[in-house]
């Protein structure tokens, strides 16, 4: 394809694709496939993309674009069950306005959980994972906050521990906001640790921190008297 202009509404590309009158069972316009039983067969994905051009501002606009208009009198474009299926039948829907809709139960009744039992320093990528807690002495040390926006985790106490609290530890004083303490709000005012008291932690306590890129600002609820405190 090496056309300078272009001022038709009808499909235009450097390949096109075509099932036509009155086809029926196809697999679909395009198909990518491993071939060959002599041996072992791989390949980095079955479509790709590459850039082949040195010029500042070259570049498509989308990696994938199911937007389209309605051309003429024919149809507008629809799928008959969803816009995009996964491997293993999980699909991703836009069939209302502003709305995307994913379906299959990990997407949608599940998150991320760990249970760490040693000293650990999360990471960004840990965003939106829920921390369960239930060793003496275990400290969870969030990160930087520079470029943390958007970033968020929950820490819950999955066991109450008899000695040495289990703590949240910002690397600065920028833990803030209120945490509910057995219905009196501890307020939490430029602290950098929150600690699950080991004398008063009971099993359900919990705290989230969510940061905006210059703090974490907290919330939670510990059931006991002393259960949670900030310093």
């Amino acid at each position: 394809y090496n056309i300078t202009t272009n001022s038709s509404d009808h499909p235009s590309g450097a390949v096109l694709a075509e099932i036509g009158e009155e086809a029926v069972g196809a697999d679909g316009a395009f198909i990518a496939y491993i071939g060959g039983d002599a041996g072992a067969v791989s390949g980095g994905s079955a479509f790709t993309v590459r850039s082949l051009n040195s010029t500042s501002g070259s570049g498509f606009d989308y990696g994938l674009d199911l937007l389209t208009t309605t051309i003429d009198s024919y149809l507008p474009l629809s799928f008959g069950v969803a816009d995009i299926r996964l491997l293993n039948g999980e699909t991703i829907s836009n069939a209302t306005n502003g709305v995307i809709d994913m379906s299959g139960a990990a997407v949608l009744n599940r998150i991320a959980t760990s249970s760490p039992t040693t000293d650990t320093t999360l990471t960004a990528a840990q965003s939106g994972t829920t921390f369960f807690i239930g060793t003496a002495g275990v400290d969870l040390t969030l990160p930087a906050i520079a470029g943390t926006s958007g970033v968020w985790y929950r820490f819950v106490v999955s066991a109450a521990v008899a000695d040495t609290n289990q703590t949240v530890i910002a690397p600065t004083a920028i833990l803030n906001g209120p945490i509910d303490v057995n219905s009196t709000l501890v307020l939490c005012t430029d602290e950098a640790t929150i600690a699950f008291v080991q004398t008063a932690d009971t099993a359900g306590d919990w705290v989230e921190v969510r940061s905006n890129g210059t703090k974490w600002f907290v919330t939670g609820q510990a059931q006991a008297v002393g259960g949670i405190t900030c310093s």
